[in-house]
């Protein structure tokens, strides 16, 4: 038969992320695949070559945000992620359109 196991943790701290402030967290994993998320930056799709996941991986995921005067919010966001396969790294940056409201 078929038997899937694996067990993922997901510490964050900080801001909500519709709020300012800085926020982390870190998502250790073992067993089972990593969620897809990244596939779209990976070398290989899923079928297409050698699996790049091995029986762990971590992200680590920052972000900081400022309230600008006008009510929008512009926040700057970075990501690292580690596993049996090799690594990646994000780095992002937005601005809300809509001015929030009270």
């Amino acid at each position: 038969g078929y038997e899937e196991r694996g067990l993922g943790v997901t510490l964050s701290v900080g801001s909500p992320s519709d709020e300012e402030g800085l926020s982390l967290s870190v998502s250790p994993r073992w067993g089972g695949p990593k969620a897809a998320s990244g596939a779209l930056w990976e070398e290989h799709l899923g079928g297409l070559g050698p699996a790049v996941d091995g029986p762990w991986s971590l992200d680590a995921r920052g972000r900081y945000a400022l309230r600008l005067p006008n009510g929008r919010l512009l926040a700057w966001s970075g990501g690292f992620s580690r596993s049996g396969g090799g690594w990646g790294l994000t780095i992002g940056g937005g601005l809300e359109l809509a001015a929030v409201r009270d």
